[in-house]
């Protein structure tokens, strides 16, 4: 029985630093929340148990693979492929792109897709190396990658679309420039739950950050600074 590199050290830091990455991220451009934060950890704590799934397992006294480099290639799509094989590494990247969508800057539907593209593939290109170096028990597959972009597509489509549904969520423009308008007028309605600046007011209708009475006087009341929705605000 050949011995195997032990999973869960190897994943568990991988999630920790990319978790500490994302927050930092995150709090550079003041868009460190609460929410924001438990999908950052739920998005690390889901894309290693990718990771596990499809790297894994690695063994460390198995012989090489003496053969061709091409045996563990597969470059021509959908020859031989299952649809369970399909059907399932689309399933697992529809988590993985609402996640996406839900953390990274500027989420359009086409970043989403690049990140999800770019993850698929160091998947499949690490699966070729240990395949070859390390006895690997995978084969990179080009319809796999396929199909993990498709899948993380389908997610950041579903978010979108969840995201124009009334009471679910904000509607973003094609720019960005709506959901980046909410997220302020979120800090400046809830103070302390986000990195904006804190006050005691609302955010009317009009966009106009207001003070309501406290009581002192109005000679008490400070200047405040209106929330820009406009197009090109942020």
């Amino acid at each position: 029985m050949f011995r195997q590199v032990p999973v869960l050290p190897v994943v568990i830091p991988i999630a920790a630093v990319a978790f500490a990455v994302l927050l930092r991220s995150l709090h550079r451009r003041d868009r460190l929340t609460v929410p924001r934060a438990a999908v950052a950890l739920a998005l690390c704590v889901y894309a290693a148990g990718i990771v596990a799934n499809t790297v894994f397992p690695i063994f460390l006294d198995k012989p090489a693979h003496d053969g061709r480099w091409s045996d563990s290639l597969v470059l021509t799509p959908l020859v031989d492929y299952e649809l369970g094989d399909s059907v399932m590494n689309i399933a697992v990247f529809v988590p993985l792109g609402i996640l996406l969508g839900l953390v990274v800057s500027r989420g359009s539907w086409w970043r989403v897709t690049a990140v999800a593209a770019a993850c698929s593939l160091a998947i499949e290109v690490t699966q070729y190396v240990t395949a070859h170096l390390l006895g690997g028990g995978h084969v990179a597959d080009v319809n796999d990658l396929l199909c993990n972009v498709l899948g993380g597509a389908l997610g950041a489509g579903l978010l979108a679309l969840l995201g124009r549904v009334p009471g679910f969520g904000v509607r973003s423009s094609g720019s960005g420039g709506g959901r980046r308008c909410a997220d302020r007028a979120a800090r400046h309605r809830l103070p302390g739950f986000g990195f904006g600046r804190k006050s005691t007011g609302h955010v009317s209708r009009s966009g106009t950050h207001s003070i309501g009475s406290s009581g002192r006087g109005a000679s008490s009341l400070t200047p405040v600074t209106p929330v820009t929705c406009g197009p090109g605000a942020g």
